[in-house]
């Protein structure tokens, strides 16, 4: 083999292990504006004709806001039934958004009513945990999918309360689009 040709594929060989390492790292999360967050659902391919974005704002002189997905189904009880529920929360300050997500946290692992698989990080910068499992934590008693994200002024959660595999599909494909980690 020529001097040439070994380098060539040496190159080669080295490219295929860095591209194989870097697609093996794991997803971060990163901010959102809201027309990142509407872009994402809308090319998911989860929307039906009645679905629709609610914005909503936080009390006046607050620059909380929240951009909402859902086609959720309340019922007479207060729990949340057939739904598929994105909710993006951005904040004048960082400390809030890591707030909402610590609290999120708080209620859904912490509390110990959570029984099934949990994936979690955490850095300085961001942090996520997704869940697949149920619950016993009000509004989302029984089965749950999802994941809760924060990073920088957002806060982000997306989950699903019905275990079939078009609800999951769902959720796995808003947060494909967002380049979130999946449960």
């Amino acid at each position: 083999m020529s001097k040439l040709l070994k380098k060539a594929l040496s190159f080669v060989l080295l490219g295929s292990m860095v591209l194989s390492i870097a697609a093996c790292a794991p997803k971060g999360v990163r901010s959102l504006t809201k027309d990142q967050f509407k872009d994402a659902i809308m090319n998911a391919g989860v929307l039906a004709e009645n679905n629709d974005f609610l914005s909503i704002k936080g009390p006046e002189g607050s620059k909380l806001e929240c951009i909402q997905f859902g086609n959720d189904v309340r019922a007479k009880d207060g729990y949340y039934y057939n739904c598929v529920i994105a909710y993006l929360w951005n904040t004048d300050k960082d400390d809030e958004a890591k707030d909402m997500y610590d609290d999120a946290y708080s209620v859904m692992i912490d509390s110990g009513s959570f029984d099934g698989t949990v994936k979690e990080e955490s850095t300085d910068k961001y942090a996520y945990f997704t869940v697949d499992g149920t619950t016993e934590e009000y509004p989302m008693q029984g089965y749950c999918y999802g994941g809760w994200y924060w990073s920088g002024n957002s806060f982000v959660f997306v989950y699903t309360t019905e275990d079939n595999d078009d609800h999951r599909g769902r959720i796995d494909s808003i947060l494909d689009k967002l380049g979130f980690p999946k449960p």
